[in-house]
This record gives C-alpha cells, sequence and structure tokens, in this order.
C-alpha cells in the first residue's frame, strides 16, 4: 500500500498550537481527524532538525489514517539546525538539549492531548520518533509503559551520542532497552545509518518485542523529500508498515 498525499481513511483537521508545559511554552503540530469519537493519538518526537513541514505532512498522514498526532519541537530552546549547518554544528545541536528535557516535553504533549479528552482514547497513546527524536522515544516508552502502549523508531540514534564538547551520553542498550515492555517498530537506513553491530544488538535485546527491518539502500534522511537522501520505494514501505503496526497495536477505529 503506498499512501499518497490526501490519502486516507478520514477527513481530517491540522493547526499550530503553543503547548505550556511545566518549564516553558513551546509551539506544536496538531493533526486529528475531523470525525466523531475518541481515535487512538501519537506523540510525535522530532529530529534535531525540529518542526520541518516534512513532519507536519506526516503527522496529517498519521490523522489520515485515524490518529490524533501531535509533534511539539522539541529544539525550541536552540531554534534547531540553521541552513547549511555543518556535520560538526548538526552534532553539537543533538547534543545540546537533554534527554530529560525531550522526554519532559514529549509528556508535556500528551497531557495537552489528554485535554482534548471529546477526540482522545487516553488509554490508546503511542510514541513515533525520527533521528534522536527515536532514541527518545524508546528512552520513553522503556520508562512509561502504562503512558504509551506502543514505540515506532525511524532510524534511532540507540549507540552513545557524543558532544563536540566531549560529553557523551550512553548507549540506549542494554538497560533501557531491556526494560521496554511495549512492542517496538524500528526502521533503520542501511547505508551510513546505525552500525549493524548497533542494529543486530538492538534487535537481540528486544526479542519477540521489537519488529526491525533495514532499508540497505537507504542513508539517513530517506523520508524527508527535501533531501537529496529521499528514498521513494523505501518511504512508501515505512509509511505502510508504519499503518499497519498501528491498526495492530493501537486500532484506528473510534470508540
Amino acid at each position: 500500500m503506498a499512501l499518497q498525499k490526501g490519502e486516507g481513511r478520514y477527513n481530517i483537521i491540522h493547526k499550530n498550537w503553543s503547548v505550556t508545559g511545566r518549564a516553558d511554552q513551546f509551539d506544536a503540530w496538531l493533526a486529528q481527524p475531523d470525525a466523531l469519537g475518541r481515535f487512538a493519538s501519537l506523540c510525535v518526537a522530532c529530529d534535531v532538525t525540529g518542526l520541518t513541514p516534512q513532519l507536519q505532512e506526516f503527522a496529517k498522514l498519521l490523522a489520515r489514517m485515524g490518529y490524533n498526532a501531535v509533534v511539539p519541537d522539541l529544539y525550541y530552546r536552540v531554534g534547531g539546525v540553521p541552513r547549511g549547518a555543518t556535520p560538526s554544528q548538526i552534532q553539537s545541536i543533538a547534543a545540546s538539549v537533554s534527554d530529560g528535557r525531550m522526554m519532559a516535553d514529549i509528556q508535556d504533549a500528551a497531557a495537552f492531548l489528554e485535554a482534548l479528552a471529546l477526540n482522545v482514547d487516553e488509554s490508546r497513546m503511542g510514541l513515533v520518533g525520527i533521528g534522536m527524536g527515536a532514541r527518545i522515544a524508546v528512552l520513553l516508552g522503556a520508562r512509561m509503559p502504562d503512558a504509551f502502549k506502543c514505540v515506532v523508531a525511524i532510524d534511532p540514534i540507540v549507540g552513545k551520542v557524543e558532544a563536540p564538547n566531549g560529553s557523551v551520553r550512553p548507549a540506549v542498550l542494554p538497560d533501557d532497552a531491556e526494560a521496554i515492555e511495549v512492542p517496538v517498530l524500528a526502521l533503520f537506513a542501511g547505508r551510513d545509518g546505525t552500525s549493524s553491530e548497533d542494529v543486530a544488538r538492538f534487535r537481540d535485546v528486544l526479542g519477540p518485542k521489537g519488529r526491525i527491518v533495514t532499508y540497505p539502500k537507504a542513508a539517513p534522511g530517506f523520508l524527508d523529500e527535501s533531501s537529496d537522501a529521499y528514498d521513494v520505494p523505501a518511504a512508501e514501505d515505512v509509511y505502510d508498515r508504519i499503518v499497519r503496526f498501528l491498526d495492530e497495536v493501537l486500532g484506528h477505529d473510534p470508540t
């Protein structure tokens, strides 16, 4: 099933929202099915590039398939990645916002969704993340299985995160992944992405809870239509797998 723009099960509504968190106020993008009933919901954790048009389109796709989707800008504190940033600058920005800060922002976004009780089924909430955001989704899924029922991790950074200033965040594995009690769908770029050793380790630790797919010809950024790395066949397959996984675990029908 190759999902096209505008295709789906529901008409949708979408808008920018301002979320009042425990520490700050930040922007988020919200897309919802335009239909009666309480739908399953997804908190989407962005990569270091922040709240991009590509992520807004992704949230709209999820909404058309029957899911509330909120995308907070996890890098609002540092302004995200400027145009023309070097790999070193991107790495520095990626390390500039702590895991704890981003997890708190995701939880605040989830609370924001739950406040929209007329459209949200609080018992059916999942996490979706891309890149660094996928790392955060995995960490949060391990810590809050009662709140988040599944994790979709797109090209997750599961190894150590080393900053130019010498600081190092530990690998997601093994301590956190061993604690994950919810189903995980992880989708990796196979070219110049996460090492095959880290992918294999992730697969082994997750065991039957994990569904791991690697796209050998795809490079990081393969879902971004504005990127030279955009890979149409891989992107179509990813969207298909994500929707089928969410349908199975959360269910798209309203209650």
